[in-house]
């Protein structure tokens, strides 16, 4: 393959790989969102690390304890004491 074009597909993955999580959080703006999906359709390597990312972001929503309100509550203001301390 002509190495300059291996070289312009790089770069567009390396791109591509750095905007995946915005893409994946939803937070990505419109034109950028559009170009990565389209990457993602065509690109092996890339899609495949775009499923990886959003298996782990799922994994982790499911083994995510709750945290008691009171706890929080707790948390917080020892959090305001501690900002406030000289």
């Amino acid at each position: 393959m002509n190495p300059f074009i291996e070289t312009a597909k790089r770069i567009e993955c390396m791109h591509n790989i750095r905007r995946l999580q915005q893409y994946l959080d939803g937070t990505l703006p419109e034109p950028s969102r559009r170009k990565t999906k389209a990457h993602l359709e065509v690109c092996r390597r890339c899609g495949l690390e775009a499923t990886v990312y959003s298996d782990i972001k799922k994994a982790l929503r499911q083994s995510a304890p709750e945290i008691d309100s009171v706890l929080l509550n707790e948390l917080k203001l020892r959090g305001e004491q501690l900002r406030n301390q000289p």
